[in-house]
């Protein structure tokens, strides 16, 4: 698990409506997967 702020994670899910599948993937409404770090 990373040591990042757990606000990190909670900022990302309010911002946005996609699931957030884990490990800093998210699962976006056209269901593919992306990952914030690299996009």
């Amino acid at each position: 698990m990373l040591t990042k702020e757990p606000s990190f994670a909670s900022l990302l899910v309010k911002q946005s409506p996609a699931i957030h599948c884990g490990h800093g993937w998210i699962i976006g409404k056209d269901g593919k997967r992306w990952h914030p770090c690299r996009s």
